[in-house]
């Protein structure tokens, strides 16, 4: 075999190689993609019920201020339960259309990214979340008047109330704290992971599958 038989020979070989590589590149896609899909479809089924369960919530402590409005510590209880019910069903409404407008046929980046906005999302709710420690007195008040018909506030002595009031005081650097724990620049950080089980880990799993076709195409490069 001359030596130009054996550059075609040679070339032909080379481009079998790259067809079986966008093949294989091409079926990776699909498959990842799809199970991506697949997770985030879980996800918003999650979503939607959270966000049902948070406005049917604040309704209810509406309805509940409306009822007591002659007692103004059940007034501010159910206030303060409906506006953290409200403000938890808009971030989940937010994450549900970030979810909802998904284009999986753009470049794998823009997907990664658009993915890490889902999970940023995810860490702001619980962010929010944090914020109700400080207010616990609420769930106090309206806890033992919906099962016990108790009026904790009018039933309590003095030094019980002060120093509920005192640990709502001291909750409040607590919040803060795991407010800036709860940072999305550790949106990587096993912790956060496991914080996000079942509630949120679809997206990193998704964004595993993704990465996985990134770091094919790098190889292929």
């Amino acid at each position: 075999m001359d030596f130009s038989n054996l550059q075609q020979t040679w070339s032909r070989l080379e481009q079998k190689l790259e067809k079986g590589n966008r093949l294989n590149l091409d079926l990776l896609k699909k498959v990842n993609l799809d199970r991506a899909q697949n997770k985030l479809k879980n996800l918003v089924w999650q979503q939607a019920i959270t966000i049902a369960f948070y406005l049917l919530a604040g309704s209810y402590f509406i309805h509940f201020s409306a009822i007591h409005w002659e007692n103004w510590h059940y007034v501010i209880s159910g206030g303060v339960l409906a506006g953290w019910s409200f403000i938890a069903s808009a971030s989940a409404i937010h994450q549900l259309q970030l979810i909802l407008t998904i284009d999986y046929s753009m470049p794998i980046l823009q997907l990664q990214k658009r993915l890490m906005s889902i999970k940023t999302a995810i860490i702001k709710n619980l962010r929010i979340a944090v914020w109700v420690l400080p207010f616990y007195m609420a769930f106090v008040v309206w806890i033992s008047e919906l099962f016990f018909r108790i009026d904790f506030i009018a039933v309590a002595e003095i030094s019980a109330l002060s120093w509920n009031f005192i640990l709502s005081g001291l909750l409040i650097p607590v919040a803060w704290w795991m407010h800036r724990k709860l940072n999305p620049r550790n949106a990587d950080k096993n912790w956060m992971n496991w914080l996000l089980h079942g509630s949120g880990s679809q997206v990193s799993e998704a964004l595993d599958f993704l990465r996985e076709i990134d770091e094919f195409e790098r190889e292929e490069v």
